[in-house]
C-alpha cells in the first residue's frame, strides 16, 4: 500500500467513525424523546385517572376498549405483551387482578 492509499483509507475510516458517532448520538436523542413522550403519557394518565375509584377506572377502561373495538383498532395481543413485560414487577395479587382484567377484556 502506498502513502496516498493509506491516507485515503484513513480518511474514509475517520468519516465512518464520525458517521457511527453521529448515528449513536441520533439514536440516544430518539430514545430521550421517546422516554420524554412516555413520561408525559404516564403523567397525563395519572392526572386523568389517578383520582378515580377502581370501579370508575374499570368503566373508563371498558369504555375505551369498546370504542377501539368499534373502530377496529383494539388488539388484545398488545395488552397481553404489556402484561408479560410488567408482570415480573407485580405482586401475586396484582398479577391475578391484571390477568382477570385482560381475560374480561378479551371476552367482552
Amino acid at each position: 500500500m502506498d502513502l496516498n492509499s493509506f491516507k485515503k483509507n484513513r480518511q474514509t475510516n475517520n468519516l465512518n467513525n464520525a458517521n457511527c458517532t453521529q448515528n449513536a448520538s441520533n439514536m440516544q436523542n430518539n430514545d430521550d424523546n421517546i422516554s420524554q413522550n412516555m413520561k408525559m403519557d404516564v403523567e397525563d394518565a395519572m392526572n386523568k385517572y389517578g383520582k378515580l375509584s377502581e370501579k370508575e377506572m374499570m368503566q373508563a377502561l371498558f369504555s375505551k376498549v369498546n370504542e377501539e373495538k368499534q373502530k377496529g383498532v383494539f388488539d388484545i395481543q398488545n395488552i397481553r405483551e404489556f402484561y408479560r413485560n410488567i408482570s415480573p414487577m407485580l405482586g401475586n395479587q396484582e398479577r391475578a387482578k391484571m390477568r382477570s382484567i385482560i381475560d374480561a377484556l378479551d371476552n367482552q
